[in-house]
């Protein structure tokens, strides 16, 4: 029932006027348990409303076909963010639950931070790699989607 109630809600986001849905390649940091340089990424919504966040990401670690992040979400701009932010290898459909997601409603000038699973990381040619190589095979991307507010 909670994953019903959670879709819905996402579908309405979704819906409403000012809603986004937008991604962020993330770049991870070449050592384990180092933060990646800080990303700037802007974006505007339907509506023209846009904003600006920065992104930084912490590999610590790899468990089967699950990347293990930590990640830190900043709201460098003048609006307000309310949605969920959410690291996938390349896979759309992950995006359709909010299991394993950052619930986000920033201020500007405010961050969240949490640990988020990347999963289903599975790359070709990985043989004789190490996690975190394999990790930055797969491509993360940081999704957001949900309301910009004025």
């Amino acid at each position: 029932m909670k994953s019903f109630i959670k879709f819905l809600v996402i579908i309405c986001f979704l819906t409403t006027s000012e809603n986004s849905l937008a991604q962020l390649y993330i770049k991870m940091a070449d050592s384990v348990d180092v933060w990646s340089a800080p990303q700037q990424f802007s974006f505007t919504a339907r509506t023209g409303i846009s904003g600006t966040i920065s992104a930084r990401v912490k590999f610590f670690k790899k468990k089967a076909t699950t990347c293990m992040l930590e990640v830190e979400v900043t709201n460098i701009g003048t609006t307000e963010f309310r949605g969920w932010f959410k690291v996938t290898a390349n896979q759309m459909g992950e995006l359709t639950s909010t299991v394993n997601s950052l619930n986000g409603n920033l201020q500007p000038k405010y961050y969240v931070k949490s640990n988020l699973e990347m999963r289903e990381c599975l790359p070709k040619g990985a043989k004789g790699k190490s996690d975190l190589e394999k990790c930055q095979l797969c491509d993360p991307k940081l999704y957001f989607f949900g309301n910009i507010i004025k």
